[in-house]
């Protein structure tokens, strides 16, 4: 798969045609697939915008999850999941979060890495003193607020079914 700049990623204004009335209904805002396979594959967190801390806590928490071996990649796999488990076909839902520099919850992203933070220690993927946990949280606001940086958040994948009677 080919490595996408971040600035890549854009929301596309498309307009649908209904093709039974033959008009065009209002746009609506639906992800290049371009940028959004790439986008799912990669455990997305980061930011749009030069932000080295940023990139680094990001890769930290990934490093940490991979270490337990958690599933980091689980929104696509919940369809297949549920069908494996003999359930009806789920309906899927998913989201996320951007938000400019000033409004970003950076805290976010802090809370992921404390709390991997003894795996990422025992793995030796990362020091205390290099992580420095205290102060991460307000070391990333600073570094989203000098590059006037956009936080996005990982998108979360909600999926249910219904059993027959």
């Amino acid at each position: 798969m080919r490595r996408l700049p971040a600035v890549v990623v854009l929301l596309l204004p498309t307009a649908a045609w209904s093709h039974e009335a033959g008009q065009q209904a209002a746009p609506s805002w639906v992800f290049d697939p371009w940028v959004l396979v790439p986008l799912l594959l990669s455990g997305l967190l980061y930011t749009l915008g030069t932000t080295r801390l940023w990139q680094r806590a990001a890769d930290w928490w990934r490093a940490g999850m991979r270490a337990v071996g958690a599933e980091m990649r689980m929104g696509p796999e919940l369809y297949p999941s549920f069908r494996r488990a003999g359930l009806p076909p789920p309906t899927l839902r998913c989201r996320t979060l951007l938000a400019g520099a000033a409004d970003a919850p950076v805290w976010w992203l802090a809370d992921l890495v404390r709390a991997v933070l003894p795996v990422l220690q025992a793995a030796g993927i990362a020091t205390t003193e290099e992580i420095d946990i205290d102060t991460l949280e307000g070391r990333l606001h600073a570094e989203l607020l000098a590059t006037d940086a956009v936080m996005v958040l990982p998108p979360v994948t909600a999926a249910w079914t219904r059993l027959p009677n």
